[in-house]
Parts: structure tokens; C-alpha cells; sequence
């Protein structure tokens, strides 16, 4: 028989690297736009000319914002962690991180916006970051095992 297990992840973020990306690729796509119409002429009319130092500039803004959204959409789909009776586990874009839960265990603890939070977990020179939006039950899972505040 498994002991107690928590599990948690920030699918929450997903929705944010989504709207980010979106916008952001609606903005590539208008400069595109922009410029099959401007090389082909098909709107003689249009001078795109006096505006094109902006346009450009709406445009690399809109391709790092594009970045930042796929990394945010990448990281939030792939996060997630599991803390055991035995073992706090952490899976990100970066790898897997494991934690054994031993004696002289601390934590600390920081908001990252108003409803998720930063819970840093030390051991024997270890440390391993939960980004959790159930502080209070995470918490109380580690208190379980002898857990100190840093």
C-alpha cells in the first residue's frame, strides 16, 4: 500500500502562455500581411513607407513576446511535482529534480503573483522550488515530516 501522496501542477499558466502567444502571433501575421501587400502592390494607394520604422518595431516586439508566451505555455504544460512520505519529485522543461525527505528539512516560501506560490525546500545542501497555487496544503504536508521555516 502507497502512502499519503500530494500532487500538483500549474496547468493555471497555461492560459496566460496562450493569450501571450496569440496576441503575439496575430501581430507577426498582421506584419506579414503588411508586407505581401506592400511588395506585390496590390494596394498602390497605401504607402507603408512613412510607418515602416514602427511597424518593424511592433514586429520584433511581437516575435519576443512570441518566445516568452511558448516558453511560459512549454513550462506550464510540462510542471508538475509529487511529494511522497519518502521523496519530494519535481518535473520541469529542464529535467527532474527528487528530493529525499530526511531529517533537517526547511522551507521557505514567496508569492509569485497574488495566487501562486514560490515554496523553496532545502535538505543537506539540496534545494528544490514547488510553484503551487495550494500553499496552505503543501505546507501542511511538510509539517507533517518535521519541516522548519528557513
Amino acid at each position: 500500500m502507497e502512502g499519503k501522496k500530494l500532487e500538483g501542477d500549474m496547468k493555471g499558466f497555461v492560459r496566460v502562455g496562450k493569450a501571450i502567444l496569440e496576441i503575439s502571433l496575430f501581430l507577426v501575421v498582421f506584419r506579414a500581411i503588411f508586407y505581401i501587400i506592400e511588395v506585390t502592390g496590390i494596394a498602390p494607394d497605401l504607402d507603408f513607407t512613412k510607418d515602416a520604422e514602427l511597424v518593424n518595431r511592433i514586429f520584433i516586439g511581437a516575435c519576443f513576446f512570441a518566445v516568452i508566451g511558448l516558453y511560459i505555455l512549454l513550462y506550464s504544460k510540462k510542471y508538475h511535482y509529487t511529494i511522497t512520505e519518502t521523496e519530494i519529485t519535481v518535473v520541469s522543461l529542464f529535467g527532474t529534480k527528487v528530493l529525499p525527505i530526511e531529517k533537517g528539512l526547511t522551507y521557505s516560501q514567496k508569492p509569485i503573483n497574488p495566487s501562486w506560490y514560490l515554496i523553496t525546500v532545502n535538505c543537506n545542501n539540496q534545494k528544490i522550488n514547488i510553484r503551487t497555487k495550494t500553499e496552505k496544503e503543501v505546507l501542511e504536508f511538510l509539517a507533517e515530516y518535521g519541516t522548519e521555516v528557513d
